[in-house]
């Protein structure tokens, strides 16, 4: 077995650090932390299997979230309207 550390990622990221894109994480982020340090589950890719650990975490950019505000309100805002969309149509 080989043991690495992926180093910190966005815990929305679609691919993670040294190990890409996983499949497994389309159904939503990755849920760990401090109080919650190993998933419920292992994830596979390919021929791998991935234990993944929480070690630490990293305080938010927030002179970045600034810059970024606008944008991920409208975004936001869209999801929602999608969400509520697709709920309406199906009933």
């Amino acid at each position: 077995m080989k043991v690495e550390e992926t180093g910190l990622f966005q815990r929305s990221a679609a691919q993670l650090p040294k190990i890409g894109d996983l499949a497994e994480l389309k159904g939503g982020p990755i849920a760990l932390s401090a109080q919650k340090p190993v998933p419920e589950k292992l994830y596979t890719q390919k021929d791998a299997v991935y234990v993944l650990d929480f070690k630490d975490s990293q305080a938010a950019n927030m002179e970045q979230f600034e810059k970024e505000k606008d944008a991920l309100m409208k975004q936001a805002l869209a999801e929602g309207r999608q969400r509520a969309w697709s709920n309406f149509s199906k009933a």
